[in-house]
């Protein structure tokens, strides 16, 4: 065989192998994430308290929720982001140099929101979305006409796809468990009283009515984000062999002579 020859071909991990990689990085900094999620809760909340105040009709409701929870995400999830990049070279990330470099963005980071605004008015204009914006812009720290062009190169032909399929799984995320919690609900009824209650499902998923689905998308915002960065990270590694790269930066923080 000769070694000259032979090619190394690296697979892209599919979504179900990149949920089971963040089970470990989200068990392991389980305790910062929220902490460095907590912009997001606090741009969701008066996007429930408006629509609680002036919605009327549910599907008007529903969609307007969409929208907001897609708008913030990025600006909500940035120090989050960059907290994620630095773990990688670090045993114990600052937060508070997360929320220093993220907040040094924080201009970039609305010019992204109001974009995403725009585009998520339809589920189709998501579709349009660099995958990889926000970590092109974070961690590469370019400008959002450079991370745009970065984060599709990175994507790739599969960027609708996984996009889609994120979005998706979001969806699932926050009417799934609302159902697992009204059926625990009904569970108990039926041991305590011995007859199910019936209590009426759609207040506890109408965003414009309950709390629980802004909570419920929060916590999926968390789950996603660690999903999009370790794909960020695939994608890295079999365009640019990026491996060898953080291999010689671990080293250099080691030895005290870079970042």
């Amino acid at each position: 065989m000769k070694l000259e020859a032979c090619t190394i071909a690296i697979r892209e991990r599919s979504l179900t192998e990149l949920f089971d990689l963040a089970i470990p990085v989200t068990l392991r900094h389980a305790w910062r994430l929220p902490l460095l999620a907590l912009p997001g809760l606090v741009l969701l909340l008066p996007g429930w308290w408006l629509l609680r105040t002036t919605s009327d009709s549910d599907w008007h409701t529903v969609w307007l929720a969409w929208t907001w929870m897609v708008a913030v995400a990025p600006l909500g999830t940035a120090a989050l982001s960059v907290y994620l990049g630095h773990a990688l070279f670090e045993r114990q990330p600052s937060l508070r140099t997360a929320f220093a470099l993220a907040g040094a963005r924080v201009l970039a980071l609305v010019f992204l929101t109001l974009l995403r605004a725009v585009l998520a008015i339809s589920l189709i204009g998501m579709l349009l979305w660099p995958l990889f914006w926000s970590e092109c812009l974070l961690l590469e720290r370019q400008g959002p006409g450079a991370a745009w062009t970065r984060g599709r190169q990175l994507a790739g032909a599969d960027a609708g796809r996984t996009t889609g399929l994120m979005a998706l799984t979001a969806l699932l995320l926050v009417v799934g468990l609302p159902l697992v919690a009204y059926g625990l609900v009904e569970l108990h009824g039926v041991i305590d009283t011995g007859v199910m209650m019936q209590h009426d499902l759609t207040g506890w998923l109408n965003p414009g009515r309950s709390v629980l689905p802004w909570l419920l998308a929060w916590v999926a915002t968390i789950g996603l984000t660690v999903v999009r960065y370790l794909a960020y990270l695939d994608a890295r590694t079999r365009r640019e062999g990026w491996e060898v790269e953080v291999a010689l930066r671990r080293a250099a923080v080691g030895m005290g002579v870079g970042e």
